[in-house]
């Protein structure tokens, strides 16, 4: 397991925390594929977790939009602009040749969950979550 949850990445606010929470599963799926070991074919796996990243942060991204809309949060466009960032990313790894470097792009998007973890969720999402807290949102 390579991502691991701990107090750090709380925002105190469980429906966003468990949703984070996901992103690490789906990060620690993606990490499980890699561990395999090389010259085993995981393109259907690779795949599969790549589309649940897409659609659950599709979920997740429309949901902390939702909350800074209805709050208006002063940093919400330069925060949806980085939502976008990160499904353009999802869907340019989706573009490469993923079944001849199925290990390199699997590390590659390992590599930005890890980042996205360190500089959105501790960073930027944090910057939120007193407004959504001080508004009641638990």
């Amino acid at each position: 397991m390579i991502f691991k949850w701990n107090d750090k990445y709380n925002t105190g606010i469980s429906s966003i925390d468990e949703q984070h929470q996901h992103l690490f599963f789906l990060g620690n799926q993606l990490f499980g594929v890699v561990s395999n070991g090389a010259g085993i074919d995981s393109y259907d796996k690779i795949m599969a977790v790549l589309a649940e990243l897409k659609n659950y942060t599709a979920y997740h991204f429309k949901h902390e939009e939702e909350l800074m809309e209805k709050f208006s949060y002063k940093d919400y466009e330069a925060h949806k602009k980085q939502h976008e960032a990160f499904v353009d990313k999802i869907i340019e790894v989706e573009t490469k040749n993923i079944d001849d470097n199925q290990n390199k792009i699997t590390m590659e998007i390992i590599e930005f969950i890890a980042d996205w973890v360190q500089n959105h969720i501790i960073k930027s999402d944090h910057v939120y979550k007193g407004l959504f807290l001080e508004k009641g949102v638990v």
